[in-house]
């Protein structure tokens, strides 16, 4: 690959539209970006998504991760297919095994349609009261159980051919504020967040195929500045890749997000997320930020700031991961049985979980 090939590899990008035109074509051979993630905006029925994940992966070489935020109740990007689904807090109240069916046909839903990465699960210990942006969308708030139910979600995920994202590294639970408005902090001591929030994380660090980082501020590990932990080394490298020994692939929350957007332009963001010890800066919405990102690590690569040897690191992690999941271009036919099958289970859980 050549230097814009491979610095194309490390970016996750979101897209308009529910179809490949020219111009996202162009968009898209410009940058190269080694994920995509879907949103509602990109969703209309599920033949349109299947031939679109399909369009998809076949404009980039080697094929994306195509991913999507599915997680149940408010975070339901599958909506207008499946319905409304109970929140993981929900699923957690029915038991181990109604987690890993949710997990699992949540996973044949997604790949039916074309999907092969699920930002899924939320591993944070949080209660359904909290104001920091996760409340029921985690699976609960002793560690014990999160890393179990969320770990069973995670196994049935992945049985169906998804890789899940364990977030949001390192645990949102002890913050009160949402990361897409402000930066939030922390300062639980590093003792207790290691026998608490981190254990889900440390639990399930060797299933997952990713790993989120969050956009928030431990005064345990950056006790002299407001560093959030998807820029910190502290945290990205000394305490995931270091101390925990996670070798898979780490991306930062999107870098459009109120809580980091204010510290410096695009290409600054991605280059601090990637010299923590991120593998592939976010970026959710902005055509014009992605392509002045990527421009940004192209140029810190050519003068040193960015070394080749870092940038090999993490493409290797990347297309470790891509091989372990078999990408390859899609064929366009949405196959609707296994996808109907997969909805009415989803159906059948949430109709169990509200009884």
């Amino acid at each position: 690959m050549d230097l814009q090939s491979r610095i194309g590899q490390l970016f996750f990008v979101g897209i308009p539209g529910g179809s490949v035109d020219p111009e996202l074509t162009q968009f898209l051979g410009a940058v190269r970006p080694g994920g995509i993630v879907l949103f509602a905006r990109n969703i209309e029925e599920a033949g349109q998504v299947r031939s679109f994940c399909a369009s998809l992966s076949r404009v980039v070489d080697p094929p994306p991760f195509l991913s999507v935020d599915q997680e149940g109740g408010r975070v339901n990007r599958l909506l207008p297919l499946v319905g409304a689904l109970p929140p993981p807090l929900a699923v957690s109240r029915s038991g181990e095994e109604a987690s890993r069916r949710f997990g699992r046909h949540t996973g044949r839903a997604l790949k039916a349609l074309g999907f092969n990465m699920d930002f899924a699960p939320c591993v944070d210990l949080s209660s359904p009261e909290a104001t920091n942006g996760i409340a029921e969308r985690a699976f609960g708030r002793e560690p014990g159980v999160v890393s179990r139910l969320a770990g069973t979600f995670l196994s049935g995920l992945q049985s169906a051919g998804i890789a899940g994202v364990i977030k949001h590294f390192p645990g949102l639970g002890p913050t009160d504020a949402d990361t897409h408005l402000s930066l939030p902090t922390s300062t639980k001591s590093a003792p207790a967040l290691w026998e608490e929030d981190l254990v889900p994380f440390r639990v399930l660090a060797g299933e997952a195929g990713a790993v989120m980082v969050a956009h928030a501020h431990y005064t345990a590990w950056d006790p002299a500045t407001d560093t959030p932990a998807s820029l910190s080394p502290a945290v990205a490298t000394d305490l995931l890749r270091r101390r925990i020994g996670f070798d898979g692939v780490a991306i930062p929350d999107d870098l459009e997000m109120g809580a980091v957007r204010q510290r410096g332009t695009p290409g600054e963001l991605a280059l601090q997320s990637l010299l923590a010890g991120s593998d592939m800066p976010m970026f959710c919405s902005s055509r014009e930020q992605i392509t002045q990102a990527h421009a940004t690590l192209c140029e810190a690569v050519r003068d040193g700031r960015l070394t080749e040897e870092r940038v090999e690191v993490s493409l290797a992690r990347i297309l470790r991961l891509k091989k372990r999941l078999g990408l390859r271009p899609l064929p366009e036919t949405l196959p609707r049985e296994e996808f109907a099958s997969a909805a009415a289970e989803l159906a059948r859980l949430r109709d169990e979980c509200a009884a």
